[in-house]
């Protein structure tokens, strides 16, 4: 059986066949005809072909291995990255990136780490300062204007433990931290609770600020909650020296700037009414609130306060009206 291209097959076997006259013109010229076994002279170029396939699979498995591998070197810093981002977010700054590399990604993961270290510092920096110098801080363009003192309305907080000189001589220093901070602490809480914000701690005493609408009455509530709640941790702590303090209130204008020098500043209030302040807490008893009469004309129809005899306090000409409060 003939195919097309002089091919034929043979008991099932592909021959090629090709016809070549032999002799010279002329002359008898007998056809011989040739037929080569295409099956078998295949064989090599099979071989080939295999061997060029399984190079193929071989190559392409090695690609995909390699993108593997190095895909999995870029996308694992990375998310070690993200999870470092999303930790940091949540208030962990704490968290260090461990990568050794030193391509993009190392530099990446190197300037993550200061940046955490930054952060970590500058959260460590807001124990010590108020936090309106820490909004100061982040709201001011740093102009001689921005820097520059505002009168404004404020209600002024002291608070002074009474009797403390004479407690920490009879402690241990260690003794007398751990008793001071204690207090202090439960103060610190109950002004933030009442919306206040802690000016500075002087020594023993507590100096916060108040502002808005009701910023009278919010100090007012606040020193009567901080008075009840030291009677109840004295009572829970009986083994320890009594905690009492006494509180003055003002409220008025004072003056609301940054203070110091070129390279330390203490943005904080100053003026007449906080040295008036100053005067009510040192005048006021243990449990005492002392209130002056610009506190009480805000709030006389909400508290129980008492008018007692005007002071003489240091630094005012005239005897000042002051408002009482006892707290038991």
């Amino acid at each position: 059986m003939l195919e097309a291209g002089g091919v034929v097959r043979l008991d099932g076997v592909r021959f090629s066949v090709r016809s070549v006259e032999l002799g010279n013109e002329g002359g008898p010229r007998p056809l011989v005809i040739l037929l080569r076994n295409l099956d078998r002279a295949m064989v090599p170029y099979r071989r080939i072909q295999v061997g060029l396939l399984v190079l193929g699979l071989i190559t392409t498995a090695a690609g995909i291995v390699g993108s593997v591998v190095l895909a999995k070197g870029i996308t694992a810093p990375v998310a070690k990255l993200v999870e470092g981002t999303r930790q940091v977010m949540e208030g962990n700054f704490d968290y260090h990136l461990d990568l050794k590399s030193r391509d993009e990604i190392g530099d990446l993961a190197t300037s993550f780490n200061s940046m955490v270290v930054g952060l970590r510092e500058r959260r460590d920096m807001q124990k010590f300062v108020s936090q309106s110098t820490v909004d100061m801080i982040e709201t001011a363009s740093r102009s001689e204007e921005d820097l520059a003192g505002q009168l404004v309305s404020r209600t002024i907080f002291f608070s002074d433990i009474r009797g403390f000189t004479k407690m920490s001589e009879l402690q241990s220093p260690e003794e007398t931290i751990r008793m001071l901070n204690r207090c202090l602490s439960l103060q610190a809480s109950t002004v933030a609770k009442f919306k206040g914000d802690v000016d500075k701690f002087v020594g023993d005493s507590v100096v916060a600020i108040f502002e808005g609408e009701d910023m009278a009455l919010s100090a007012i509530r606040c020193a009567v909650e901080i008075q009840r709640s030291l009677d109840a941790d004295n009572k829970a702590n009986p083994e320890s020296p009594k905690l009492e303090v006494g509180v003055g209130i003002v409220t008025g204008e004072v003056i609301m700037g940054s203070i110091g020098s070129h390279d330390r500043l203490d943005y904080t209030a100053i003026g007449s009414n906080v040295n008036l302040c100053s005067r009510l807490c040192g005048a006021a008893a243990a449990h005492e609130i002392l209130l002056s009469d610009s506190t009480f004309l805000r709030v006389k129809d909400l508290v129980a306060a008492e008018h007692i005899d005007p002071i003489t306090v240091k630094g005012f000409s005239q005897p000042v009206p002051v408002y009482r409060m006892l707290v038991r």
